[in-house]
């Protein structure tokens, strides 16, 4: 089943870090919500729905167990007006350079693809990967200093199918969107004595309203888009809900299907590219069955089976999840995220198999997570 979530409130969602640690002073204030908050927003909806005393009462442990298997795949969506339908947008893509000559026009942004050559001993690296592949830039200048968080869809498929842009030169506006923009409020404490606010107690949060149109944007709406598996028939999440921080109301919507599904572009490749739509909880930098070593023999993915290697990658700096434990009543140890965005390129043994591969991850969680984290989409590429 698929879902919207819109909101006309701004939403606060933070990365679990508690207020006042060095440099956080907002709580971790995030611009889009991590998947596992809108997985466990779903499963605790559905839960509640099923029992009053659902995940309370002695079958508690049973029940929560069942929950956890309704899977839920999150994706940004967008439309510029209520009339229209709701199109998915995609995470830049690591490996797309984009720059701005001096002459250029303020908006306007170059795009070129990463060439690669093979790492030896002087190649700059200290990693001791046979076959590793490094990227290289044909132009050596800075990257732009404001590009889009996140592409439309038509940009986003010809970069996957073609290893490129479909054009050099793009207007920012006509590329794709930022991120929603954070909004401060101040608040201050009320004291539990008089219900009066409590003199110089005041703290901030930042949150971010659907909504998009900054100085390079054309105005629109923005909503989660999530497609649910394990849903039993007589679950109904649709209806108002709080959600993140603060209890801020939000509504959840059927809609349809919004996940583009794999394309036929994708048979006979020796390489391919696989890009992050949603950040990836791996553990690390990559999933352990993908893990390149010195001998760089081939792993086997675990759910077709095919036989691949790493040759190359485009990880950005982590970010960083924490969060609260309601089953064991804790807090959840902080986790390293690789950023939605990333790129690694793959050789397959088998060209034959490519097709087998993409069916098995186009749309899917790097390493099977339940929470939507490693949603996962496949290009070409050329090496």
């Amino acid at each position: 089943m698929n879902f919207t979530i819109t909101s006309s409130d701004p939403l606060v969602f933070r990365d679990g870090r508690p207020f006042g640690d060095p440099g956080h002073v907002h709580g971790g204030a995030l611009r889009w919500p991590w998947p596992s908050t809108i997985s466990g927003l779903i499963r605790t909806r559905l839960g509640e729905q099923r029992s009053k005393n659902y995940f309370t009462g002695p079958d508690k442990e049973k029940n929560i167990e069942a929950v956890r298997r309704i899977h839920c795949t999150c994706l940004p969506l967008w439309r510029k007006a209520f009339d229209q339908e709701w199109q998915p947008v995609f995470p830049a893509p690591a490996d797309a350079f984009c720059f701005q000559e001096s002459d250029q026009n303020t908006n306007e942004l170059n795009i070129i693809p990463y060439a690669y050559q093979a790492a030896d001993e002087t190649g700059g690296t200290d990693l001791n990967l046979a076959h590793w592949m490094l990227p290289v830039r044909e132009v050596n200048t800075k990257p732009a200093k404001s590009t889009p968080d996140l592409w439309f869809k038509e940009a986003f498929f010809h970069w996957l199918e073609h290893g490129k842009s479909a054009k050099r030169r793009w207007q920012s506006d006509n590329l794709g969107l930022s991120l929603p923009q954070l909004e401060l409020r101040i608040h201050t404490a009320i004291s539990s004595e008089t219900g009066t606010a409590d003199h110089g107690r005041l703290f901030s949060s930042q949150g971010i309203r659907l909504e998009s149109g900054g100085m390079a944007e054309a105005p629109g709406y923005f909503a989660i888009g999530i497609q649910a598996t394990g849903i039993e028939k007589s679950d109904h999440p649709q209806g108002a809900c709080h959600l993140g921080g603060e209890r801020r109301v939000a509504m959840i919507e059927q809609t349809r299907p919004f996940l583009p599904s794999c394309p036929d572009w994708l048979d006979n490749k020796q390489y391919l590219r696989l890009i992050l739509a949603t950040p990836g909880k791996f553990g690390g930098w990559i999933p352990n069955w993908l893990m390149p070593d010195a001998t760089g023999k081939f792993k086997t993915h675990p759910q077709s089976g095919v036989d691949v290697r790493l040759r190359s990658a485009h990880v950005e700096r982590w970010q960083a999840v924490s969060g609260w434990d309601f089953e064991n009543k804790r807090p959840k140890a902080l986790t390293k995220l690789v950023p939605a965005g990333s790129v690694y390129m793959i050789e397959l043994k088998k060209s034959r198999q490519s097709r087998l591969l993409a069916e098995n991850l186009w749309g899917q969680s790097l390493n099977d997570d339940p929470d939507g984290f490693g949603l996962t989409f496949i290009g070409n590429i050329s090496l």
